[in-house]
């Protein structure tokens, strides 16, 4: 009996051992997650604050100077930090997507040619203002085709890695991108991309346990005042792997580092590519300002200064617009109005009185002939796949997602109206 009860207590103090040593182990963990976590939103507020504020700079040199061609240039700078401060916040956006298993693919049909040039066109500024030789390499690889892929999501990968290579290479380095055919059938290539750079290179021990974990940054004497959320790499490896490819990194501190790509190009037949270059033809240029003009606009936003902006925007691209301000005025003015009195229906979703989606409903549930076919494009900064699914659910043609492009709502304007 006392031998069983040695025994029974052996492995009680042996279970609350492992049990302590777990507990230890997960707290250790959860208190490294919640540094990084902070790490990271110490960096994001920095970084977040930091473009705000030559925006903020740029609009009160704007507005106190007189001569066209220095506001034209404040607002140019304004403008890149703009989309510099998009870009970061479209990186948490992101990353809470891929937490929670929403992150969508688009897949339409593009050049790989035009695709390169968009890249290097955007990475080349950067590159220039370092003396950085940025250059584009093809090894049994022909670019001169189209392919089937998510290009924004594609995009995403190519500039998270090439901005990484430029902002960590030195003045007169270099950075190389280069393409090339490992296998191949008759619909689908498998590429190997690499993203060569001459930098500052990463400690094995870095990329082993960090380099793709959310809010890291190697910290040393080059990279600890480096801007960005530390998201890049992780959302472009998950974007990776859910295109069912590969990537690795060879690096060495003070030479470099090779980023190696590997995915699978489902490339377009010739049909399917004409189609796509007459759509694309369709969709700018005279065909799309033509289809646009002496449309008649019911734009229904809250916000004073947002309904300003795209009354302007609409009203330069020759629409006739007309603007309230909640989703029970837009229902009345809808109501009010003649049949086919507007050809389209800008709507926010979020709005006080009646919301946008509880406007589209009563207005497909009126009883006048246009109610079920007038085009209602929704205008949100909930840009989730769920939220779009709402909108369409309620009624709506088509989502355009905060901060509108002007280009995008014109060319979404010119789908849905007939005319």
């Amino acid at each position: 009996m006392l031998l069983v009860l040695c025994v029974c207590m052996v492995l009680w103090i042996s279970f609350l051992a492992i049990y302590a040593v777990m507990i230890k182990r997960d707290r250790n963990r959860m208190i490294e997650r919640n540094e990084e976590r902070s790490d990271f939103f110490a960096r994001i507020s920095h970084d977040l604050r930091t473009p705000m504020n030559v925006i903020v700079g740029m609009l009160e040199l704007a507005r106190q100077s007189e001569s066209v061609d220095e506001i034209r240039e404040n607002m140019k700078t304004a403008r890149s930090s703009c989309r510099y401060m998009l870009s970061l916040i479209n990186d948490i956006l992101d990353m809470q997507k891929l937490e929670h298993g929403k992150l969508k693919f688009d897949r339409h049909i593009f050049c790989i040619k035009d695709f390169i040039e968009n890249v290097s066109d955007m990475i080349k500024p950067a590159a220039q203002k370092k003396n950085i030789r940025f250059s584009v390499e093809f090894e049994k690889f022909n670019p001169d085709r189209s392919i089937l892929e998510d290009e924004l999501r594609l995009k995403q990968v190519f500039m998270n890695i090439l901005s990484n290579a430029v902002k960590f290479t030195p003045e007169n380095g270099s950075v190389v991108l280069s393409f090339e055919t490992v296998s191949a059938n008759d619909k689908t290539e498998r590429v190997k991309i690499q993203f060569r750079d001459t930098g500052i290179g990463m400690s094995r021990k870095f990329i082993q346990n960090s380099l793709f974990t959310p809010y890291s940054q190697e910290l040393n004497r080059d990279t600890e005042r480096s801007s960005g959320s530390g998201l890049g790499l992780s959302i472009s490896k998950n974007i990776i792997e859910l295109m069912n490819g590969s990537i690795d990194v060879q690096s060495t501190p003070g030479e470099g580092t090779v980023f190696t790509v590997c995915l699978d190009f489902t490339f377009a037949d010739e049909v399917q590519e004409k189609k796509t270059a007459l759509e694309s033809d369709g969709g700018h240029s005279g065909a799309l300002n033509e289809r646009i003009k002496g449309a008649r606009v019911l734009v229904c936003e809250d916000v004073e200064l947002n309904s300003q902006i795209l009354c302007r925007l609409l009203e330069n691209a020759g629409c006739i617009v007309t603007a309230v301000k909640d989703g029970k005025k837009c229902l009345d003015a809808f109501s009010a109005s003649a049949p086919g009195a507007y050809d389209v229906i800008l709507m926010d979703v979020r709005m006080p009185v009646m919301n946008g989606l509880e406007a589209t409903r009563a207005i497909r549930n009126l009883d006048r002939p246009d109610a079920k076919t007038v085009p209602v494009i929704a205008m949100t900064a909930n840009s989730y796949e769920s939220d779009k699914e709402e909108c369409f659910s309620a009624g709506m043609t088509a989502h355009l997602s905060k901060p509108i492009e002007p280009l995008k709502m014109y060319e979404t304007v010119a789908r849905c109206i007939k005319k």
